[in-house]
């Protein structure tokens, strides 16, 4: 049955920005008939590898250990003398995630994880998201934050003014940088420099999720004790994770569960993830020539790689049969038709992040069962780092374009 509902999204987007914080263990919206419940989440990091291990040679290292003796902003607020490991940083390991409880939704025995895209350090974008799927399906919502982002991340990362000069110590470093800017300076330097965190805060994601849904089933948390089944909505690089999830499976906990790519589903082989709210040209061809280029190379050589996909055998089969077509592809396609009638990819046609050749290149295989695909495009200018721009002159537009999205996502997860 299609789901009867609709709201005015900007009206309600600004009502949600207004009342939100991350702080309020319970916020109710009246007006929505609404109820936004936060609870602590503590974290294992995945085993340490440091940068050392990590660089392609013993150049690199020297020459990382150079610009940051001489480029104080990068060395304070991103990399501290290269000492500090991922699990000191305090704010990835303990935080806090939200569920959205619409009017109709308490006693529900399924809820859906909602996954985010990459280098997000607010909620604001998600949060009538969450609020349509939750109404929509008459199911609980779960934003639930990856490794790094939102809530889990330095709050110097969002700094302006200090990113801002960590953007002039990258440009006179690297001159032909291109799309480098405050908002994504701290994700790129990171991944550039160490392109294997790209792995590991993946992984660190990757067992988050499981623990979190492990916790829900098992009864754990207060005001999901009924749930008895987890659906997954993976935007972007969420959808990344998403399809990651449903192919491993871990301890059977999502064998039945359904998940909705929303501006996501391709290879990485086919992401072009350079974009001033992404990460910058730099960054980009790192984790390109790290993972797609180069990577049985850096499997060879790169100890802490070798050593980390050794420790997570399955779930680095599955990572690595996400890279390109021609690794892992039988266990890849295998696993696609397995679960194609529980898989939905909703592309955009406009996309230049997730391009939707690319979401069919990996989906469409040849004599064997696909997933959903279904490519979309709206009447006004958007990108996949806003399908849903905040303007007042496309009000009409984006009414009837968010809740023809969301409707398709609520049918699927309902």
């Amino acid at each position: 049955m299609e789901p009867d509902f609709t709201f005015d999204f900007l009206s309600t987007y600004k009502l949600l920005k207004g009342k939100f914080n991350i702080t309020d263990p319970e916020i109710y919206i009246e007006e929505l008939e609404l109820k936004i419940k936060s609870h602590q989440f503590s974290s294992e990091p995945v085993e340490e590898m440091m940068e050392d291990n990590s660089a392609p040679s013993k150049l690199f290292k020297a020459l990382t250990r150079f610009f940051l003796s001489h480029n104080e902003y990068s060395d304070k607020y991103l990399f501290h003398k290269l000492e500090m490991r991922d699990s000191e940083i305090l704010e990835n390991i303990n935080f806090r995630y939200f569920v959205f409880n619409a009017s109709g939704t308490e006693n529900s025995e399924s809820a859906i994880i909602m996954l985010h895209g990459l280098n997000e350090k607010l909620w604001e974008k998600y949060l009538p998201w969450a609020y349509a799927v939750s109404k929509m399906t008459g199911k609980p919502v779960i934003l639930f934050p990856l490794a790094f982002h939102m809530n889990r991340a330095p709050v110097e990362w969002s700094d302006f003014r200090l990113m801002n000069n960590i953007v002039k110590e990258r440009n006179n470093l690297l001159p032909g940088i291109s799309e480098s800017c405050f908002a994504n300076t701290a994700l790129s330097a990171r991944l550039q420099f160490v392109p294997l965190r790209f792995l590991s805060s993946g992984l660190q994601s990757f067992n988050d999720i499981t623990q979190l849904s492990k916790s829900i089933l098992a009864g754990e948390i207060e005001g999901l004790e009924k749930i008895k089944h987890i659906d997954l909505f993976g935007y972007s690089i969420g959808a990344f994770v998403t399809q990651i999830l449903m192919m491993r499976n871990p301890e059977n906990l999502f064998t039945n569960s359904k998940g909705f790519l929303f501006c996501g589903g391709p290879l990485m082989q086919h992401m072009t993830p350079v974009s001033r709210a992404i990460m910058d040209s730099a960054a980009a061809e790192a984790i390109e020539d790290f993972y797609v280029i180069n990577f049985d190379n850096n499997l060879q050589r790169d100890e802490a790689l070798r050593k980390m996909l050794e420790k997570h055998n399955q779930n680095g089969e599955i990572f690595k049969s996400m890279i390109s077509h021609d690794r892992n592809k039988e266990l890849r396609e295998s696993i696609f038709e397995k679960i194609s009638d529980r898989l939905f990819c909703l592309g955009l046609l406009k996309d230049n992040v997730m391009s939707a050749e690319g979401i069919f290149r990996t989906f469409r295989i040849k004599g064997r069962k696909n997933p959903g695909i279904e490519i979309d495009d709206f009447n006004y200018k958007y990108s996949h780092e806003n399908p849903f721009p905040l303007l007042d002159k496309l009000s009409e537009d984006l009414n009837e374009t968010f809740f023809r999205v969301f409707r398709k996502a609520s049918l699927f997860l309902s």
